[in-house]
């Protein structure tokens, strides 16, 4: 022991610390001041520090799938522009466990408030909302300062209470004493200040009297000589010794009370609201940030004012930190901001800017404040929010933007003219710096060409932009929907349809225009495809007139342009695909697009297009043979020239000089010639065919022009050009009847009539004709669909109602009293195979639903009745067929959005009261989850089921502890009275599933692949 004097005291030390160490039964208040200090230490690095880098890491990486587009308003907190749940959740849920156990563990520690905060922001950043805000109001209500104060002083011994109480008394003596010892001072001050007066007044008066005393002498002296002494002079003297007696003295007292009723006033006033409290070297409570983030949860629950009210009252207290002030300046701009008050959102930002020391940040918030602005209107005041971006020198993408953004306001000031921003503009192309951001300045360019009506120059301009860009097709919606505003006011509709089909696809579905890009592109499909047939077919027809020579001539040229352009985008090491190319196989030329592969059909309507097996549309095939291409024959730039035919009329009128053919340099095979000419007609029959293509597209753009743009201008421009180019065609008639009504629209009723009268004497008995000669004809015709529709009506009714026989017989008698051709025979023809089935058994259904499905292919009662005959099978071999067939639709998505589907039996009809009994069971089970249910009724054959759809479940695994327990609880669940199957479904799954209008082959997949495991 005398080797070791302080091994034993070690020893003591060590077993107090042990014994310090609180468990998570122990109280709070029972563990000792070494003891907090043990779990403060601990409860900071082992689970609080490790849980707020999740969470740092979880905000950047939610944060970098929404990059900043600074073409569009950018937000304050990019965080919350993300709607995925899944993005950094693996992060989220372990910071959460950690917290979790931090919580359990620690409970003597004041890291405990800050463990709950960070797990309502780590439950706020997984989109659960609700859980957020239960967790921020706990540390609110929980965790103030008063509140802490009175755990604290919970957990003092009775000694330590004595203590505090004798502090307390003490500091109470001693502000009593300052105060006595303050008015003491000031009694004081007022008696000096009151002999000061006394004896200044005393002096006053001596001095008044020894000048009276002079005044008098000097009198006497006067009389004596006998001199008359001035009255006034003396009355005066007389007036103002007076005054002068009168008002010394009292000035001093007027002073004094002065100052006494200063001091009463200081007294009366209230003290002013204390600053925030400083906490160097010492714990901060959460409780202002934990308000913070509840303002936030309640924005974004659209609870604005319980957020706004939040928000008010930080910047309403005195006591509100500075960095907590700052943010809830922040936080209610972005309010705003959200709602789309954009002016509202000025002021806050421009008062919390100042209070932004990184200069990263307030270099962003400054563009913003900018953009702003800029939506105001008011570009003086963007142009020195943009000004102070570049003061900041933030990456160089920022301040490239924020350029841009005050070359605009610029214009909008008329402190710059087109021409020397067009200078500006073109330097800037020049500058190596701004490879990236290229497209930008051509779009800008495009913007002073069309400002100055130079459309042509604005096309290219916006071609060539989208052409160099490097970006997404995000980044390029914009230039898409420029362009394609422009053909569609220049009436190129085909041009058009495919720069809405990009912007489309692109677009943010949350803007203004999305709706009507929509609408147009959907307009424009049939046009744009009928169009693109036109122009490629006579193109094919202008070769056909050649000599063979001369076509194998054009043929090599076309090649060579086409190998001559790869040749200088290899060298150049850029893509040879261009804005020009944008169409795949109509280029420049209008001819027709890959997206196109529907005939047009006899009654001169395009046909909707199948979708295309075109391979760059499988992104795995061209994964595929992207790499397979590298490994044959390395990196090669992006050529998209296939169909050559398109860059006919560029070459149609060029010289046949054998010089220019460049055999030497480009190698042309034969069958690449073919390859070029091989949709080149060449005998009577192809030409026609060609032919009759244009007739077919020309009809059918007469309709489509007034029915899907209103442009009756144009509807008259194509038939009349049809009737010229092919007269007494097929087409004829209903261009005829066309015309005449386009006519009238556009105010010439003669020149309609004059095509009424050419109808009836041309084409007389013609149904068209008919509407002129026999209008009584077109009643009856009108009559006839209502008649039609009723009587399905009533057969439709008679199956529901189980009058089989009936609505058999009233299925088999279609067809002789609307005849053979009327639309709804699927239908009937369906009636008839259910009627069938009930009356004659399962083998008469069978050869009912087999003879539907011949008869009527192509038709959404073929889908069904194939459906149904699956459905008839039996055994094993049907079971696997069943699932193979089910396999072709579903997709296993574990990790996406799932549902949980409640499917009631065809006799469940009213499910009211089971609705109430679900509610009930999610109360009770799953209070804490946002779980939201919707009825909806599915059409499964000729029966409608109800439908009970509980949203939404993060994952396949949340979705199947819900059916797991449901299925084990089923005392809670649903009552037996209503019988049901239940389902976990994922969004992509139950969209499939809607679509079929069946549950059958989900059942098969289900069963498989998610009850099985």
């Amino acid at each position: 022991m005398k080797k070791h004097p302080f091994l034993l005291l070690y020893t003591l030390v060590l077993a107090l610390l042990l014994n310090s160490c609180a468990s998570p039964n122990k109280k709070k208040e029972d563990v000792g001041f070494v003891g907090r200090a043990y779990q403060n230490l601990t409860a900071y690095y082992n689970g609080y520090f490790n849980a707020n880098e999740l969470l740092t890491a979880a905000i950047l990486e939610i944060e970098a799938k929404h990059p900043d587009n600074f073409q569009e308003q950018l937000v304050i907190y990019p965080y919350l522009l993300d709607q995925d749940t899944t993005t950094a959740s693996a992060a989220l849920n372990t910071a959460i466990d950690k917290l979790k156990k931090d919580i359990y563990l620690h409970q003597a520690s004041h890291w405990v408030d800050d463990s709950y905060f960070q797990m309502g922001k780590a439950q706020f950043l997984k989109k659960n909302y609700e859980k957020a805000e239960n967790t921020f109001k706990y540390v609110v209500q929980n965790y103030s300062e008063a509140q802490l104060a009175l755990a604290k002083k919970k957990r003092m011994s009775p000694k330590q209470k004595r203590k505090e109480l004798e502090k307390t008394r003490n500091e109470i003596r001693k502000e009593k004493e300052a105060e006595k010892e303050k008015k003491a001072e000031k009694k004081e001050e007022i008696a000096k200040a009151k002999a000061k007066a006394k004896k200044e007044k005393a002096k006053a008066k001596k001095k008044a009297a020894k000048e009276k005393k002079k005044a008098k002498a000097k009198a006497a002296k006067a009389k004596k000589k006998g001199k008359s002494v001035p009255k006034s002079k003396t009355s005066t003297s007389k007036t103002s010794d007076n005054k002068s007696s009168v008002q010394t003295p009292s000035q001093p007292n007027v002073d004094t009370k002065a100052s006494e009723n200063k001091e009463d006033a200081k007294e009366s006033t209230p003290k002013p609201p204390a600053p925030p409290k400083k906490y160097f070297l010492k714990h901060r409570p959460v409780y202002q940030e934990a308000k913070l983030w509840l303002a936030k949860t309640y924005i974004q629950r659209s609870n604005y004012e319980d957020g706004d009210r939040i928000l008010r009252s930080f910047l309403s207290e005195s006591g509100t930190f500075d960095f907590v002030r700052r943010e809830a300046l922040l936080t209610m701009a972005y309010s705003e901001m959200r709602r789309e008050k954009y002016n509202s959102a000025i002021e806050p930002l421009t008062k919390a800017i100042p209070m932004v020391k990184e200069k990263k940040r307030r270099a962003r918030l400054s563009y913003i404040l900018g953009q702003l602005y800029m939506k105001s209107g008011n570009y003086e005041m963007a142009y020195n929010a943009f000004s102070q971006v570049e003061k900041l020198k933030p990456s160089y993408e920022m301040t490239f933007n924020a350029t841009l953004s005050k070359y605009s306001c610029s214009l909008a000031t008329n402190k710059m003219t087109d021409d020397e921003l067009n200078s500006r503009l073109n330097k800037m192309l020049k500058d190596l710096k701004n490879e990236e951001y290229k497209d930008q300045i051509y779009f800008m360019l495009a913007d002073i060409n069309l400002r100055n009506n130079d459309i042509a120059s604005a096309i290219k301009n916006l071609q060539t932009g989208i052409g160099v860009s490097k970006k997404g097709p995000e980044a390029k919606a914009e230039s898409y929907l420029k362009l394609a505003d422009i053909f569609y006011k220049k009436d190129a509709f085909d041009k058009a349809y495919h720069y809405y089909d990009s912007t489309a696809t692109a677009y943010p579905n949350t803007k203004e225009r999305y709706k009507e890009i929509l609408f147009r592109r959907d307009a424009l499909k049939d046009i744009a495809y009928n169009l693109e047939i036109i122009s490629y077919q006579d193109s094919l027809l202008m070769v056909s007139k050649m000599s063979p020579e001369e076509q194998e001539a054009l043929a090599k040229k076309l090649l060579k342009a086409a190998k001559e352009k790869e040749r200088i985008a290899a060298s150049s090491g850029t893509a040879a695909s261009t804005a020009q190319n944008f169409n795949f196989k109509g280029g420049s030329n209008g001819l027709p697009s890959s997206s196109f592969g529907g005939p047009v059909n006899n009654s001169g309507f395009s046909s909707r297009p199948a979708p295309s097996t075109f391979f760059a549309y499988n992104d795995k095939s061209l994964k595929d043979g992207k790499k397979q291409f590298e490994k044959t024959w390395g990196k090669r730039p992006l050529e998209d020239n296939w169909r050559y035919a398109s860059m006919i009329q560029n070459f149609a009128g060029s010289s046949d000089n054998p010089e220019d053919e460049g055999i030497g340099a480009f190698f042309i095979s034969k069958s690449e010639i073919a390859k070029v000419l091989e949709d080149v007609p060449n005998d009577p029959a192809t030409v026609a065919k060609a032919e009759s293509a244009i007739l077919d597209a020309m009809s059918a753009l007469g309709s489509l022009y007034p029915d899907k743009i209103e442009r009756y201008d144009l509807a008259i421009e194509i038939l009349e050009k049809m009737i010229a180019r092919y007269p007494n065609n097929v087409h004829e008639p209903q261009a005829l009847y066309q015309l005449y009504f386009a006519y009238m629209l556009k105010g010439d009723p003669a020149k309609a009539n004059s095509y009424a009268d050419l109808l009836k004497s041309k084409y007389n008995g013609n149904p068209y004709s008919l509407y002129f000669s026999d209008p009584e004809h077109v009643k009856n015709m009108m009559s006839k669909e209502q008649q039609l529709n009723q009587y399905y009506h009533t057969t439709y009714e008679s199956l529901e109602h189980g009058d089989y026989a009936t609505a058999y017989d009233m299925s088999f008698k279609s067809d002789s009293i609307f005849g053979n051709k009327n639309t709804l025979r699927p239908k009937f023809a369906m009636i008839a195979a259910m009627s069938l089935g009930n009356l004659k058994g399962k083998e008469a259904y069978i050869a009912a639903l087999k003879d539907l499905v011949a008869v009527h292919p192509n038709t959404e009662e073929e889908k069904r009745a194939k459906e149904m005959l699956r459905l008839l099978g039996s055994g094993a071999n049907e079971a696997e067929k069943l699932l193979s067939d089910a396999e072709k639709i579903y997709k296993a998505t574990d990790n996406d959005q799932h549902f949980v589907m409640i499917l009631f039996k065809p006799e469940v009809k009213k499910i009211e009261e089971a609705k109430t009994q679900l509610a009930d069971y999610n109360t009770r089970f799953f209070n804490k989850s946002d779980l939201r249910t919707a009825n909806i009724t599915l059409r499964d054959g000729t029966t409608d089921r109800q439908v009970l759809l509980i949203r939404s479940f993060d994952n396949k695994l949340k979705a199947m502890e819900y059916y797991n327990q449901a299925k084990n609880k089923k005392g809670d669940f649903i009552s037996a009275r209503f019988p049901f199957d239940i389902y976990a479904i994922s969004n992509a799954n139950y969209r499939e599933l809607i679509r079929l209008k069946s549950a059958t082959l989900y059942d098969a997949w289900f069963n498989k692949y998610y009850k099985m495991e």
